[in-house]
C-alpha cells in the first residue's frame, strides 16, 4: 500500500513539475521571440537614424516615439528575463545586422526601406504581443506585452502618418 502512495505522489510530484517546465520553456521561447524582434527594430532605427544624421530631420517624431517606447520598455523586459536561460548568441544579432544590411544594399531608397521594414516589424511585434496575450500559460508576461501592445499601437500610427503623406505627395503630383 506505501509503494502505491509513493507512486501516486511521484507520478503526481512529476506531472506538476513537467506542467511548470513546460510552462516556463514556453515563456522563455516567448521572451526569447520578444528579444529578438525587439533587437531587429532597434537596428533598423539605429541604421535609419545614421543614414539620415546629416539630412533635415523629417520623421522626428516617429523615431522620439520609438526611443520612448525601447527605453521606457527595456527595464521592465530585463525583469522578466531575470533567471531564465534564455541563451541568446552574438550570431542572432549578427544575423539580424546583416539581413538588414542587404537590405540597405540600395542607398538611395535605404531610408524609405528602413522606414517600411520598421512598420513590418512593429506590425510582428504587434500580432505577437496580440498571441501572447490570448494565452492564459504566459500570464506572466501579460502586464509587460499589453502595455508594449497599446504603446506600438501609437508608433505604428507614427510611422504611417509620414508614409501616408509621401504616398498622398506621389498621387497629386504625377
Amino acid at each position: 500500500m506505501r509503494l502505491i502512495i509513493l507512486m501516486f505522489c511521484t507520478v503526481i510530484t512529476f506531472l506538476s513539475c513537467s506542467e511548470g517546465f513546460i510552462k516556463n520553456q514556453k515563456e522563455i521561447r516567448t521572451l526569447k521571440e520578444i528579444i529578438l524582434l525587439r533587437t531587429e527594430g532597434v537596428i533598423l532605427l539605429e541604421n535609419y537614424i545614421a543614414l539620415r544624421s546629416n539630412q533635415e530631420e523629417e520623421n522626428g517624431n516617429m523615431i522620439s516615439e520609438i526611443k520612448r517606447f525601447y527605453s521606457e520598455t527595456q527595464q521592465p523586459l530585463v525583469d522578466l528575463c531575470v533567471r531564465k536561460p534564455l541563451d541568446l548568441s552574438l550570431n542572432q544579432y549578427f544575423m539580424i545586422s546583416e539581413q538588414i544590411e542587404v537590405t540597405m544594399a540600395d542607398t538611395i531608397n535605404a531610408p524609405h526601406i528602413l522606414v517600411e521594414n520598421l512598420l513590418v516589424n512593429f506590425n510582428k511585434q504587434k500580432m505577437f504581443y496580440f498571441q501572447v496575450l490570448q494565452d492564459p500559460r504566459l500570464s506572466t508576461l501579460h502586464s509587460f506585452v499589453l502595455n508594449s501592445y497599446l504603446e506600438i499601437n501609437k508608433i505604428i500610427g507614427a510611422i504611417q502618418d509620414p508614409l501616408s503623406s509621401r504616398i498622398n505627395i506621389l498621387k497629386s503630383g504625377f
